[in-house]
């Protein structure tokens, strides 16, 4: 993929890294993304569940956290 980097143009490979978390949680796990990613601005998007299944929802609201497991 090709990237406008200010004035100039770099090709580098990308990988769609998709997490799933809680509201809770969120805002953390944002500023541990960016702290770590190389580029000087990521792609970072938090997208709101506006539905799922209850039972899936229910195990992913216990499994993200610091008392998750």
């Amino acid at each position: 993929r090709s990237l406008e980097l200010g004035a100039k143009w770099a090709i580098a490979d990308e990988h769609l890294l998709l997490v799933k978390t809680t509201r809770a949680v969120a805002a953390s796990l944002r500023e541990r993304l960016l702290a770590l990613h190389p580029y000087e601005v990521p792609e970072v998007l938090e997208l709101p569940v506006v539905g799922g299944a209850s039972d899936y929802l229910r195990w992913l609201a216990g499994s993200v956290g610091p008392n998750a497991g």
